[in-house]
C-alpha cells in the first residue's frame, strides 16, 4: 500500500518554528520586520518538509482573494477567437498558477463596455488586482478603479492614462520593419492598420509614416481596418491597390488571422510575392510554413503576460514596480516575403 505524504498546513509550520501563524505568513510572503534568526528557521522548515502554500492560505492570511483578474474589453469571440489573446492568456494564467494566486477572465459584453465588469469587481471584490488591455479605454470606470485603490496594470501603454503598464516597442518595431522593405529594393510601400482608435495602431501608423519620410520617399498609401472584419479588408484592400496600382510591398501592421484574406487579394490579383513584398507586425507559427515564409515583427507575447502578473502582485503587496513601464523589444524575423 502506498502512503501519500501528509500536507501541511501553516499551523503546522508555526508550530515547529515555535512562532505565530503571523508570522510564518508574513515570511513566506516576503514582509520585511522579521527577526533573521526567526525567518531563516522558517525558511529551512519550509524547504526541508517541502511546504508548498496554496492559494487560499495566502489569501487568508493576508486578508485576501487569492485571486486577480484579466479583464479583456472585446466581446468573448473576439478576445479567444484568435492567437494573441489565447496566448496571453496561457501566459497570465500560468504565471499566476506559480505565484499562488488564482485567476478570473472578465470580458465586455460589448466592444470596450467594462463599466459592468468594474462594477461587480467593486461590489463584490472578487480580485485583488486587475490586467486591463488599453486599447479601448474606459477612463472614467479606470479613474474609478484608481480613485478605490485597486491595483491595477496596464497591457498596452496609454497616451491619456499613464499608468503602471507593459508594453512592446510599437515604434522601433516598425521602423525595423520598413527600414528592411526599403533596403530589399521596395519604394512603393502600402499599409494595412487596425481600428484606428487602438493607441498601438496610432504609434504604428506615424511610425510607418515618418519611417518612408525619413528613408526618403515621398509615397505613401494606406487604410485603418474596422475589427478585423474579412468582408472589409478585401474590399478596402482591393480598392487601394486599384487606386495605388504602382505599388510594390505592403506592410501589414496587425496580422492575426486576416493576413488569409490580405493573401487572398494578392492571388486574386496575381500579385507574386516577393515579388510583390509583404511583411507583417506579429508573428504566429503559420507565417514560417507559408510559401514563401512571412517576414514579420516578432512580439514577445507570452513574456508580456508574465511581466504583468509580476507587476500586479507586486502592486497587491505594496511593493511599487520598478520601472513603472515595462517596454518589452521586439525582434524582425526574415523569411522569404521581401526577398530574403
Amino acid at each position: 500500500m502506498v502512503v501519500k505524504p501528509m500536507k501541511l498546513t501553516i499551523n503546522e509550520i508555526a508550530t515547529m518554528a515555535n512562532v505565530s501563524k503571523g508570522t510564518v505568513s508574513k515570511v513566506l510572503n516576503g514582509y520585511k520586520g522579521i527577526n533573521e534568526k526567526t525567518r531563516d528557521r522558517i525558511l529551512q522548515l519550509v524547504d526541508k518538509l517541502d511546504f508548498q502554500q496554496d492559494s487560499s492560505a495566502r489569501a487568508l492570511a493576508l486578508q485576501k482573494t487569492g485571486a486577480i483578474g484579466l479583464l479583456i474589453p472585446h466581446e468573448p469571440e473576439a478576445s479567444f477567437g484568435g492567437f494573441y489573446w489565447s496566448t496571453v492568456l496561457s501566459a497570465i494564467s500560468r504565471t499566476a498558477v506559480l505565484k499562488g494566486t488564482n485567476l478570473l477572465v472578465m470580458t465586455a459584453p460589448r466592444e470596450g463596455d467594462i463599466k459592468g465588469a468594474v462594477s461587480s469587481v467593486l461590489r463584490r471584490g472578487t480580485v485583488d488586482g486587475l490586467i486591463i488591455a488599453s486599447e479601448l479605454l474606459d477612463k472614467q470606470s479606470l479613474a474609478t478603479l484608481v480613485n478605490q485603490a485597486v491595483p491595477i496594470v496596464l497591457q498596452g501603454q496609454n497616451p491619456v492614462f499613464r499608468h503602471n503598464s507593459v508594453d512592446f516597442d510599437n515604434a522601433l518595431g516598425t521602423q525595423a520593419m520598413i527600414r528592411h522593405m526599403v533596403g530589399q529594393g521596395y519604394r512603393k510601400i502600402g499599409a494595412v492598420f487596425g481600428p484606428k482608435g487602438y493607441p498601438y495602431v496610432q504609434e504604428r501608423f506615424t511610425n510607418y509614416l515618418s519611417t518612408l519620410k525619413e528613408e526618403g520617399i515621398d509615397w505613401s498609401a494606406s487604410f485603418f481596418a474596422g475589427y478585423f472584419d474579412p468582408p472589409s479588408v478585401e474590399t478596402r484592400l482591393n480598392t487601394l491597390l486599384d487606386e495605388h496600382p504602382d505599388m510594390d510591398c505592403l506592410f501589414v501592421s496587425a496580422a492575426g488571422e486576416f493576413i488569409f484574406d490580405v493573401l487572398k487579394v494578392l492571388r486574386d490579383r496575381h500579385l507574386e510575392v516577393p515579388q510583390f513584398g509583404i511583411g507583417v507586425f506579429d508573428d504566429y507559427p503559420f507565417l514560417e510554413y507559408l510559401n514563401p515564409g512571412i517576414t514579420a515583427v516578432r512580439q514577445p507575447i507570452s513574456l508580456v503576460g508574465t511581466a504583468c502578473v509580476t507587476m500586479l502582485m507586486d502592486l497587491i503587496d505594496g511593493v511599487t514596480p520598478d520601472p513603472e513601464v515595462v517596454v518589452l523589444p521586439t525582434t524582425l524575423v526574415k523569411r522569404g516575403s521581401l526577398g530574403e
